[in-house]
């Protein structure tokens, strides 16, 4: 149980805070085990809030078009992969819908950040 952290959060060059391993990461491996699923909810629904509560959710989730994915868990309680950045063009993880988690596509060496296209994990078996 000791030796099973692989990743910290630390600044990055991307955007504000990433995920980055902290030793080597082999190919194919689970790094995170999905913690929730999603709600498609209008952006209105988040019209009481105060700017800091709004650009919290804006932060963290999905938005597409008037809509923002709203986790299943308590927004206050993710994990560190909602930490991981975004690349479209170059990601080293995906998320494997048959496993229900995110899986390095390569051996990502200690220091890198780990980055996933988020348009992959915007599928119907994921949202409620």
């Amino acid at each position: 149980m000791i030796d099973n952290i692989y990743v910290r959060l630390q600044p990055s060059k991307i955007h504000g805070v990433g995920v980055f391993s902290i030793k080597n990461i082999p190919a194919n491996f689970t790094v995170f085990k999905s913690t929730c699923s999603y709600k498609k909810t209008p952006i209105k629904k988040l019209a009481k809030l105060t700017k800091a509560e709004k650009d919290y959710y804006f932060d963290f989730f999905v938005r597409e078009d008037d809509c923002i994915y709203i986790p299943s868990i308590p927004a206050q309680t993710i994990d560190i992969s909602f930490f991981m950045n975004h690349d479209a063009i170059n990601p080293n993880v995906k998320y494997d819908y048959d496993l229900d988690s995110f899986i390095t596509l390569m051996p990502i060496k200690a220091g890198t950040e780990l980055v996933y296209d988020y348009s992959s994990v915007e599928d119907e078996i994921i949202l409620w």
